[in-house]
């Protein structure tokens, strides 16, 4: 008896994950508003859709604001001993990193890089979207999570002309896009007040998300890939417009019951999809498992190299991956074109 009920938990176990992956129907597609709007309320009546230039502005008071706060840090608390950035951000390492902020970042400089490419906004939904274009304001109400974002992304493509696209999204980036082509799959074809805080926080994710025996380094190997200017800049993104907080606020409208009980993950859809898996990226998903969601899997590249921010830290090699997915989706098209003929 006592083996009976030894045997039957286990059973159920080895039972459950065939039911779930195979036997197991897809939920209904959930029903997304995608005129709701975001801003607020006064703007409603008389919405702007004009899209305008737009160029990044780190203006004297903003910089002098920063190099204050930089200048003005408490002391901070000393690692432990023997210990890297296994416990977050080595505090002996932000005392260089601040000073190399306030004193040596050429602000002007990397404004000017930061601007080489057109760049637009234009407001989607009542939010201000900003936008570069290259070839060959944050949410007042709750709730906006990455399935709302897919929508408005989707609104964006449509108000620059487009009625298909291609798409290709990193870290969050990636789960809107899986959203977008989930719920439109036919319009493709394939800490504001600490800048200290702001930069441990992020910079940490740009050590030990890169390789995982970074964390085993006193300078968390930060600069193994990206120059200290490269990291600054991305930064500034964040202080300058002070989006950090609404930044953080996709956490929130995302990992919570409204939008984890739509079970987007587990609707399949059809439109052709690539994967680039990079080797130290945090998670590792087999391509049979990629087929219960994607169902034209077209292709998956694994790379031998490579971390979470595999554009900013490999660009090279992630294009030449984009453009033969490209590549392939063509051949999708054109071939799916001569069977409807």
């Amino acid at each position: 008896m006592a083996r009976l009920l030894f045997v039957a938990p286990i059973l159920a176990l080895s039972i459950m994950p065939v039911y779930y992956l195979f036997l197991k129907g897809p939920p209904s597609l959930p029903d997304l508003d995608t005129n709701e709007w975001w801003g607020p309320e006064k703007l409603k009546e008389k919405p702007d859709t004009s899209i305008k230039p737009f160029k990044i502005s780190f203006d004297d008071m903003v910089v002098k604001d920063l190099k204050d706060r930089l200048k003005m840090s408490r002391s901070f608390t000393p690692p432990l001993e023997g210990v890297a950035f296994e416990y977050g951000f080595n505090t002996a390492q932000l005392d260089s990193w601040t000073k190399y902020w306030a004193n040596e970042y050429k602000f002007k400089e990397r404004e000017t890089f930061l601007n080489q490419y057109p760049q637009f906004k234009t407001n989607i939904q009542g939010l201000d979207i900003h936008f570069i274009r290259v070839t060959p304001k944050a949410a007042v109400r709750p709730g906006l999570g990455a399935p709302q974002v897919a929508v408005v992304m989707k609104n964006l493509m449509k108000r620059l002309g487009y009625k298909k696209f291609y798409l290709q999204g990193g870290d969050w980036g990636s789960l809107i896009g899986s959203n977008m082509v989930t719920l439109f799959p036919d319009v493709s074809i394939g800490l504001s007040d600490s800048p200290t805080g702001l930069l441990a926080y992020i910079l940490e994710k740009f050590s030990t998300w890169t390789r995982p025996e970074h964390r085993q380094k006193p300078d968390g190997g930060l600069t193994f890939r990206f120059s200290k200017d490269q990291l600054l800049d991305n930064l500034m993104f964040y202080w300058a417009p002070k989006s950090i907080t609404t930044s953080m606020r996709l956490y929130s409208e995302t990992f919570n019951s409204k939008v984890m009980g739509m079970k987007l993950d587990e609707i399949p859809t059809t439109a052709p999809v690539w994967v680039a898996q990079a080797k130290y990226e945090m998670a590792y998903q087999p391509p049979f498992l990629l087929r219960l969601k994607f169902k034209n899997l077209v292709g998956v590249t694994v790379l031998d190299d490579g971390g979470h921010f595999l554009a900013f830290e490999l660009p090279k090699v992630f294009s030449e991956d984009v453009l033969k997915a490209l590549g392939e989706f063509r051949k999708v098209a054109k071939k799916n074109v001569k069977t409807d003929l």
